[in-house]
């Protein structure tokens, strides 16, 4: 899948990943691309080999991060060509959001519920990703890559584009009082309440639903990115484990990917 507001850019390859079409066996049926998950690691190169196939780009030019659910943002340069590419021990360590402004550079994040979320500076020809789960959309790391890019490259907020990609949506992610009180204090509210604050969750039977999309999406609005320079997918992925990995529905499973990067330019 790709998102349709980045199509119009040649110059640059997006791709959100199925579980569809791999060489893994269950639990990790079948696209796995997480050498984390205790999958036969032969298998996960393989499957990243056939994705970057029909990407049509080199696998040692992919570049991964550890995401450890927090808000750090890596500056990719070309001296970190393939970290993470073919072994988890190499990724960027102690990140969940990567930019880069370096051409063949492709960077990729692994997800099972967590949304990723794209980003794209035409005008400076910049890219970046971030992995943006509940404790890294807490910790603002929407907000977090957004400004980078504007120290690193010189982007202006109001010409980036983005993409939140398919993940657990509102409809099926369940959360503990505690969590949204956390989100609660950063002035998001619940629906249907009489309290301040944009909406971030809603209670049904008693049980409370966070809605991630919501708040990175305003998080985005509120760094300067323009709403419709925002596309949502808006389709979850613990409501179709038949096209991407939950570990809410799931237990142990595979992992999915959201990929950005610049191409080389084209020979003269």
């Amino acid at each position: 899948m790709t998102f349709k507001n980045l199509e119009p850019f040649g110059e640059i390859a997006q791709v959100v990943s199925t579980r569809i079409e791999g060489m893994s066996v269950e639990p990790y049926a079948t696209l796995n691309l997480g050498f984390h998950t205790g999958d036969d690691p032969d298998k996960v190169l393989l499957n990243r080999e056939l994705l970057c196939q029909r990407l049509n780009i080199p696998l040692d030019c992919i570049v991964c991060a550890e995401q450890v659910h927090g808000a750090k943002v890596a500056v990719v340069e070309k001296q970190d060509w393939g970290r993470g590419s073919e072994d988890y021990g190499s990724a960027i360590k102690d990140s969940d959001a990567m930019i880069t402004a370096a051409e063949e550079i492709f960077l990729m994040v692994l997800l099972a519920d967590c949304p990723g979320i794209v980003f794209y500076d035409p005008d400076k020809k910049a890219a970046g990703i971030a992995h943006a789960g509940w404790r890294p959309t807490l910790a603002g790391i929407s907000r977090n890559t957004v400004a980078e890019m504007k120290k690193a490259f010189g982007c202006r907020p109001e010409n980036i584009l983005c993409g939140i990609s398919p993940s657990i949506g509102p409809c099926c992610y369940e959360i503990g009082g505690d969590v949204f009180n956390k989100f609660s204090e950063q002035g998001f509210g619940l629906a249907g309440s009489d309290k301040p604050g944009p909406c971030c969750a809603e209670k049904r039977d008693g049980r409370l639903f966070l809605n991630l999309w919501e708040i990175n999406r305003r998080q985005l609005i509120e760094s300067g990115i323009k709403d419709g320079h925002i596309e949502v997918a808006r389709l979850c992925s613990s409501c179709h484990t038949n096209l991407f990995y939950s570990v809410r529905k799931e237990g142990k499973t595979g992992r999915y990917a959201v990929l950005i990067g610049k191409r080389g330019r084209d020979p003269e």
